[in-house]
């Protein structure tokens, strides 16, 4: 009996001992995790701050070419609602590459801003069925710089009525805009002779035009005094 009673109280002992340790694990680990939580929630809250800071700073960069993103994008698109859809695209773009190139610095943000407009727009021409550009060939070296810029600025109309998207662009960018060839090749992702072709594309092709209406004037004139 004794015997018996030396084995019950050794099993009570050791069953209180595994009690005790069990206990003391599931302290430590309930502490653990607790301890784990509040640092991923003090990393979340810095991530958090950071991501607001980062923002901030992006739209402070980008706050002073805005205006000129949204008439660029008006000039591509024709309307309004488009323009404010396409330019809302273009910041959005720009901002999830921060970490690829904002960090790194950017020479000219509103070129760069530009880039994203006119890679996405004509994105969206593609998707619609429009051709880009003519397969017309020309000359590289044709001057695309003497030409009237103030003939350009009030054909502003015919120029988004009737020149393929790569012409467009090209003739907002240097008449308009006044972007160099060089700048306006970084911008289109393109050479720049490929810039002077689609200049001069363009530009014929908006005298052909203005030509047209001058003689449908003057016939207009003509019959009316007949």
């Amino acid at each position: 009996q004794s015997r018996c009673s030396y084995w019950e109280q050794s099993q009570k002992i050791l069953n209180f001992c595994v009690s005790f340790l069990t206990l003391g694990s599931s302290v430590q680990l309930n502490a653990s995790i607790n301890r784990q939580g509040a640092e991923m929630d003090s990393i979340e809250k810095k991530y958090c701050a950071d991501v607001r800071k980062s923002r901030h700073a992006f739209l402070q960069t980008i706050d002073p070419y805005r205006n000129d993103l949204f008439k660029y994008c008006r000039s591509l698109t024709k309307q309004p609602w488009d323009a404010e859809d396409l330019v809302q695209e273009t910041i959005a773009k720009a901002y999830s590459k921060l970490g690829e190139v904002w960090l790194d610095g950017i020479k000219n943000p509103k070129s760069y801003l530009f880039r994203i407009a006119t890679n996405t727009w004509f994105d969206q021409c593609r998707r619609s069925g429009v051709v880009l550009s003519n397969n017309e060939r020309v000359d590289e070296e044709a001057d695309s710089e003497n030409y009237d810029s103030l003939e350009i600025r009030d054909a502003l109309e015919t120029l988004l009525t009737h020149l393929p998207p790569k012409e467009r662009v090209a003739v907002l960018l240097k008449d308009i805009f006044d972007y160099s060839l060089e700048d306006i090749s970084v911008i289109m992702e393109t050479t720049t002779g490929a810039v002077k072709s689609a200049l001069f594309r363009g530009r014929s092709k908006m005298n052909e035009i203005k030509e047209t209406r001058i003689k449908e004037r003057e016939y207009q004139v003509e019959y009316d005094y007949n």
